[in-house]
Parts: C-alpha cells; sequence; structure tokens
C-alpha cells in the first residue's frame, strides 16, 4: 500500500499554496494520499447521481468495482515477487497472452531474482521497481529495455548490499517512475546511480578478496546473503536447482566452522588473526542441504571432505567445489 501511495500520488492535484507536482509520501501519510486518491477518482458521492435509490446503488457498485481494478493493477506484480513466480497466480495468465515462452521464463527469472532481493530493496525504491515490471506486462516499456534495467537494478541493490552502503542519499530511484519511457529506463537508471567507489567493480574484487578496508563480513548481511550464495551456486550448476533464490530447505555453511576458534580447532594453516578475517566472508559460505549441514557439523577438514566424498557426494556445484580441495586455507580462499 505503500509503494502503490508513491505511484498514485502524481495522479493527485499540487497541495494548496503550491504548484508543485507531489512525488512521494511517507509511511505515516501514505493512507491519506490513498484515501484522497480513490476518492476523487472513484468512490464519489453519488446522491447526485439519480433520485432513484436502486440506480444510486448501482453506481456505487460500479464506483467500488472500479477501484477495486484500479488496486489490483501493481497487487499482480506484488504477489508474484512475494511468491518468487508467476505460477498458478493472475499474471501468469497476462503473461502467456502477450509473450513467448522465452520471453515468459527471462520474465520469470526477473521476479524470482527479486524474490531473492526482496530485503535489500529499500522502501523509496520499490515503487520504481513495480513500475518496470508492470510497464513490461502492459507493454509500455520494451520488453527488451526492461529486462536490461532491472538487471542493472538487481546488480546495484547487491552491490550496495555487500558494500554496507545504505545512506540516505542513495534512495536514488525515488519517485523516478514518473520518467519511464517506453525504450531508455536503461539509461535513467545509469544516469541517477552515483559515481562513487562502492560501485566499481575493482570494489567488489577487493571485497571478495579481503582487500577492502571494511569488514563486509558477507554472512553478517542478512538482507543478501542467502541470494549472493544461491547465484554464485547457480553459475556452476545453471538449471539443476530451479529457481532464482535460495529455497528454505537449503543452508548457508561455513566450511571452516564458525566456531572452531572458540573450541581451540583450528584448521591446519589458519591462525586466529586469518581465521577472524575469513569466517565469515563470502570465499568461506556454501549451500548445502539442511541434513548435509547438520551432519558436517564441526568436523575437520579431512573428515569433511571424507563426508562429502571428495566433491562427488555434494547436492551444490560450488560446495563440491570447495570439497574437492586438497586443502582449506586463507591462502585458497
Amino acid at each position: 500500500m505503500f509503494a502503490l501511495a508513491n505511484i498514485r500520488i502524481r495522479d493527485l492535484p499540487a497541495k494548496e499554496n503550491s504548484n508543485k507536482t507531489r512525488t512521494f509520501a511517507s509511511k505515516e501519510s501514505a493512507f491519506k494520499v490513498l484515501k484522497e486518491y480513490y476518492g476523487q477518482n472513484y468512490l464519489k458521492d453519488v446522491r447526485g447521481v439519480s433520485k432513484d435509490p436502486s440506480v444510486r446503488k448501482k453506481q456505487a457498485k460500479e464506483d467500488l468495482a472500479s477501484a477495486v481494478e484500479d488496486l489490483q493493477q501493481y497487487k499482480m506484480i506484488w504477489d508474484a515477487i512475494s511468491k518468487g513466480a508467476t505460477s498458478n497466480l493472475p499474471l501468469e495468465r497476462t503473461l502467456r497472452s502477450e509473450f513467448g515462452p522465452q520471453q515468459i521464463k527471462r520474465f520469470n527469472e526477473q521476479i524470482g531474482r527479486f524474490k531473492g532481493l526482496e530485503r535489500a530493496i529499500d522502501e523509496s525504491s520499490l515503487p520504481f521497481v513495480l513500475e518496470l515490471f508492470e510497464g513490461i506486462v502492459t507493454n509500455r516499456i520494451k520488453f527488451s529495455d526492461g529486462l536490461k534495467s532491472l538487471q542493472l537494478l538487481d546488480t546495484f541493490f547487491t552491490r550496495r548490499s555487500l558494500l554496507g552502503e545504505f545512506r540516505t542519499g542513495l534512495d536514488c530511484f525515488k519517485g523516478l517512475g514518473v520518467n519511464i519511457t517506453k525504450d531508455n529506463n536503461y539509461n535513467l537508471i545509469l544516469d541517477v546511480i552515483p559515481a562513487e567507489e562502492w560501485v566499481r567493480d575493482k570494489t567488489v574484487k577487493n571485497l571478495l578478496t579481503g582487500k577492502h578496508p571494511n569488514p563486509n563480513d558477507l554472512y553478517k548481511k542478512k538482507s543478501i546473503y542467502r541470494y549472493v550464495v544461491w547465484q554464485y551456486d547457480k553459475s556452476f550448476s545453471g538449471d539443476r536447482h530451479k529457481g532464482e533464490f535460495m529455497p528454505s530447505s537449503a543452508h548457508v555453511d561455513h566450511v571452516i566452522p564458525q566456531s572452531a576458534l572458540e573450541r581451540g580447532e583450528l584448521w591446519r594453516g589458519w591462525s586466529s588473526e586469518n581465521f577472524e578475517k575469513w569466517v565469515h566472508k563470502w570465499p568461506n559460505l556454501v549451500p548445502l542441504t539442511g541434513n548435509g549441514n547438520r551432519t558436517k557439523g564441526t568436523k575437520s577438514w579431512t573428515e569433511t571432505k571424507r563426508l562429502f566424498d571428495n566433491g562427488a557426494n555434494c547436492t551444490y556445484s560450488s560446495a563440491s567445489k570447495v570439497f574437492k580441495m586438497p586443502r582449506w586455507t586463507p591462502q585458497n580462499l
């Protein structure tokens, strides 16, 4: 409802004594905005329509039905993102009537990715995300430009979360929906993304290789860590595991157990300094099944390799690559 309020607010007249269009509502004012919007456009006083009560009642029902239809416009997208798929939802029928199988597959991939990203998307950006998806569905946006735009947003939200850049000044997509066009939205997004160091490839590389000056431990970034560990695994496994977000049945495991230092069981080649630097970082995190994670527990490296048969007995490809290695040291990470 908050997101919808910030889409509909543009259709309201400027506030009294102001010639500026209202562009954004706070959480506190969202209900007031929607009440004003639906009051002006749909839920009007029907007493002047006719003296006949039955005619007024019919008009009131028609107005209410129109308001509900309006309310549903973005809810189809919201429901799909919340589920991570369009299957068995009204949106699925709409897609089949507009697009071919390959386009639907690509659209569903983005729906799944934004499900994985949902905790990394700030409230001021959500209206813009919904408008991009809806624009693709209604052909207000060219399919290719819409998909490229969503992929760019995926990159932005992921990097912002990885680097911990959550400042007030980064609400750069706030109210941007008003500028959506048919085929220039990718460039629209590029133009508003800040030209800061954390956006760059080099910064992400430094993060992965432990050279970034800030701690930035992935495991502590609850909004993003399951998503990026899953997407990394998919880069090896392809369509072997369906879905763009990690299912609840999968766990994120620390290769060298996070309790190793406390238990006095550091593996060969590890110092306490290296352990504290790497234990929660991305290279030490792999996806495992729930049973695999529980069985591995705090086992040594030798026991872990035996358990997973040197990587041959792994459900997930990125974990298999790790357990094939002869050693697991900071240098290997």
